[in-house]
């Protein structure tokens, strides 16, 4: 046993609950629906804009979830784990952006006809939603971060495979 190891052992508990989590609040019905709400953002502007591919690849992405969070925890080709979650991560980062963007948008819209005395308090909750999802995207730019670490470093010792590592790295 040494450092190492353990270090590695606490980041893959850590990912795994982030993602185990995330994975079953989007499994409920309301969570499903920001899901989908989500990926729409996301794929805002793109031919795959679609609803039905939203919701395919909401899917997509939930399984991706379990399944990355679900390897990265028991050790099974932890590696993979990790590439299937770097792209949810950074698929995060841009959502968030353009929350923040739109968060910004609604707020000073709905200003425009607020009465006075309410001004500050929703430029206040607009600037707070802005900076939430400022707050989010960063997360995610950190989190991308350690899935590419994963993959390049591997995930310590106690596993119960890397044939990729293996094949990639050794």
């Amino acid at each position: 046993m040494n450092a190492a190891d353990i270090g590695f052992l606490i980041l893959r508990l850590n990912i795994a609950a982030v993602f185990l989590l995330a994975a079953a609040v989007h499994s409920s019905p309301r969570g499903w629906h920001g899901l989908i709400v989500d990926t729409g953002i996301l794929l805002r502007g793109t031919p795959l804009a679609g609803p039905g591919a939203v919701k395919l690849m909401a899917t997509v992405a939930l399984i991706a979830m379990y399944a990355g969070a679900l390897s990265v925890l028991i050790g099974i080709e932890p590696r993979v784990g990790a590439l299937l979650l770097a792209p949810i991560c950074a698929g995060g980062f841009i959502t968030h952006l353009r929350n923040r963007d739109d968060a910004m948008a609604m707020g000073n819209k709905i200003n425009e006809s607020a009465p006075p005395a309410l001004r500050d308090a929703i430029g206040h909750l607009a600037f707070t939603a802005f900076i939430g999802h400022f707050a989010a995207a960063l997360r995610n730019v950190v989190m991308t971060s350690l899935m590419v670490f994963l993959f390049l470093a591997g995930a310590g010792n106690w596993i119960v495979s890397d044939h990729l590592g293996a094949l990639l790295f050794r």
